[in-house]
């Protein structure tokens, strides 16, 4: 979680009767990210913003982004695209804390709040003087009244909370400071080391996040293509689920799913003892782990039915579909047949579909 601070003189009111103050929150002023190497914009349109958390009542108000120290909650947040701003009402509790850092704001004291937020997509912008690393999609948690900003300005968005204690800057110990002739001896000796290019370290960073963003993205819309689950690999990322979330929640929505059985589709001669020894498990760890060999293997009957059926059936261009043997006689997986399709049922039963996987 990135964290920003502004300052509350910023926006000004303070309602002392209804314990509330109204502030700007972020805007789009750049600020450096080391994990960047360069500064960070957060993008200010309707659509970069998700509001959903932050504007729905629940979202707290924190001292120093600890959880464990709510003193009010966010009680409006809006977007505002044209100031290119985000805006905030926060009310405090009555709780003795709450009650001491009101007073501290209404005081004067405690002058500044931070926001916490998630980002969900950036990319690289080299549109201005300098490259910055636009962010196009982020979501906000949290505000917090905080005691040290990183910069002390008082206009929205400017001032910034700390990423880290290590970038406070600590005075210098003059007791133990080396004289100059010693210091000048000292640098004299010193190897002199080769320049190191800030400019290439930071495109070099900032085109790793890109590729590892694009690769997420790729293999979730791919996997949502495959099972016929685009709107939830869509939501995927916009969310900024892993890639190992995302297998996740394509598996129970499999599990949890209705199961289209297509009729016109010609059986590929599956005995009953094949149908009985059909595992959806390996199929399903062999199809979310394609470069895993022993998946593979284990799966190779699965696949190869799979690949039967498809080949059957000229209509589906896409995913893969289960063999139509399999899914009419789950509800005989326990007889002993012969290979006679006598006696095997013929009733379609996709309800069943789910505690065969259990099976």
């Amino acid at each position: 979680m990135e964290y920003r601070s502004v300052s509350l003189e910023a926006d000004g009111a303070i309602d002392t009767e209804a314990r509330t103050v109204s502030l700007g929150v972020t805007s789009e002023e750049p600020v450096y990210r080391a994990a960047y190497g360069m500064g960070e914009v957060l993008d200010h349109s309707e659509t970069s913003i998700d509001g959903s958390w932050i504007s729905s009542g629940r979202a707290n108000l924190l001292l120093d982004h600890e959880p464990s120290q709510p003193i009010g909650i966010i009680q409006e947040f809006k977007v505002d695209p044209v100031a290119r701003q985000t805006r905030a009402v926060v009310r405090f509790g009555r709780s003795a804390l709450a009650d001491e850092v009101f007073q501290d704001v209404v005081d004067g004291i405690r002058q500044n709040v931070s926001v916490g937020y998630l980002v969900q997509t950036a990319s690289r912008d080299d549109s201005g003087t300098e490259p910055v690393m636009r962010v196009t999609r982020w979501k906000p948690l949290e505000v917090s009244s905080v005691a040290i900003p990183a910069d002390q300005s008082s206009l929205v968005g400017v001032g910034r909370s700390d990423e880290t204690a290590e970038e406070i800057e600590s005075q210098p110990d003059t007791k133990s400071e080396a004289q100059p002739q010693e210091r000048i001896k000292v640098e004299e000796n010193k190897p002199q080391e080769p320049p190191v290019d800030l400019d290439a370290v930071r495109r070099q960073t900032a085109d790793e996040i890109a590729k590892a963003e694009n690769e997420r993205r790729s293999e979730i819309d791919a996997l949502g293509s495959k099972y016929q689950e685009r709107d939830l690999a869509h939501q995927a990322i916009m969310d900024g689920q892993s890639i190992e979330e995302f297998r996740g929640a394509l598996l129970e929505a499999t599990r949890s799913g209705p199961v289209a059985i297509s009729k016109d589709v010609d059986d590929i001669g599956l005995t009953s003892k094949e149908v009985r020894n059909f595992s959806l498990l390996n199929w399903i760890s062999a199809a979310s782990q394609p470069t895993n060999r022993r998946a593979q293997e284990n799966a190779a009957f699965e696949l190869e039915a799979m690949a039967a059926t498809q080949r059957n059936n000229p209509f589906d261009s896409e995913g893969s579909s289960l063999p139509p043997e399999l899914l009419r006689n789950w509800n005989v997986r326990d007889v002993n047949t012969s290979d006679d399709s006598g006696g095997v049922g013929e009733d379609f039963l996709a309800g069943d579909f789910i505690a065969a996987l259990r099976n």
